[in-house]
């Protein structure tokens, strides 16, 4: 499959290095700046949890090929889009009336409705889903990433059908030993798991380091409260939060999730690295911005989210 990648950000850098050791064609278009940053490659150190029970560290330099000019889409079967939540329509705009035969895979947290992104692109090219990778790069060397790659990706078509050109991604993951999860509304997934985002990220950022949040049930339990909180916003938007199975483990007695959670991460080493790894301080205000403005205009009290706006607010 031939694949254009959007920028060369974490995801977009893990997932191009792994779908084109897998024997896919994969360009990623950036920024000229970012194009002459990256000329001699990505220094990539990254956990490799395809393998759930042996996860492999892994050190590589990804020599990517990358241009800075929009190549002809025609050329291209897939767009992968990994960008923050904010900028996702903006790149949709870009993309308007270029894309030729290509389809769109958007790997992203999302808010808005799905349906209603971006007026320029046609629903029915756009297929949407979850990663299952993170990390963050050096922030005194930008060509060295930090990456972590889980077993799954999320995966789904806006109005919930399985189409072909779903299936065809869906295995194309599988080809590189990433289990696809389809999703049968995936609109609704995305925002709630965008609740669970809100909770955690905001509870870390309260803590003061992800390390001191992961061994703490009080902390813990503070981030259960407060995605209990971001599900009640979801349910004001119609979204059936119970559907959800790991949505409803979050309805257990509080001391019991927050207790299951820290020895959760005492175990699953790519999880607990994803959370030691990520860095991106102006999508976590983003979307805790964004939860705090929907519970204001649905009246829906969130004291434990609220009490976490001073720290949110020195990011």
């Amino acid at each position: 499959m031939n694949i254009l990648v959007f920028g060369a950000g974490v995801i977009g850098s893990v997932y191009g290095y792994v779908l084109s050791r897998g024997g896919h064609h994969v360009v990623h278009y950036v920024r000229s700046e970012r194009l002459n940053e990256l000329q001699d490659g990505i220094k990539l150190n990254l956990l490799d949890g395809r393998n759930k029970k042996r996860p492999q560290e892994i050190q590589d330099n990804y020599k990517a090929e990358m241009v800075d000019e929009l190549p002809d889409l025609n050329t291209f079967d897939l767009v992968l889009i990994s960008v923050r939540h904010y900028q996702v329509e903006a790149v949709l705009q870009l993309l308007a009336g270029k894309l030729g035969k290509a389809d769109i895979l958007v790997l992203n947290h999302s808010w808005q409705d799905i349906s209603e992104v971006s007026k320029a692109i046609p629903k029915e090219k756009c297929l949407w889903g979850f990663p299952g990778a993170g990390g963050g790069f050096d922030l005194n060397h930008n060509h060295v990433l930090n990456g972590v790659l889980m077993n799954n990706v999320n995966l789904g078509e806006w109005n919930g059908e399985v189409t072909s050109r779903l299936k065809n991604v869906a295995q194309m993951f599988q080809n590189i030993g990433v289990k696809p999860v389809l999703q049968s509304n995936i609109g609704h997934w995305l925002q709630k798991h965008f609740a669970i985002n809100a909770g955690i990220s905001s509870s870390i950022m309260q803590s003061g380091s992800a390390e001191k949040f992961m061994s703490s049930v009080g902390d813990i339990s503070q981030g259960v409260l407060a995605v209990r909180e971001g599900f009640e916003v979801c349910k004001s938007r119609g979204v059936d939060i119970k559907s959800f199975s790991d949505a409803k483990a979050f309805y257990l007695p509080v001391w019991l999730v927050a207790f299951s959670f820290r020895m959760m991460l005492k175990t699953d080493k790519v999880q607990r690295r994803i959370f030691e790894l990520y860095n991106g301080t102006e999508e976590i205000k983003r979307i805790y911005q964004d939860i705090r403005a929907t519970a204001e205009q649905h009246q829906i009290r969130i004291p434990v989210l609220q009490s976490m706006k001073p720290s949110i607010d020195r990011l």
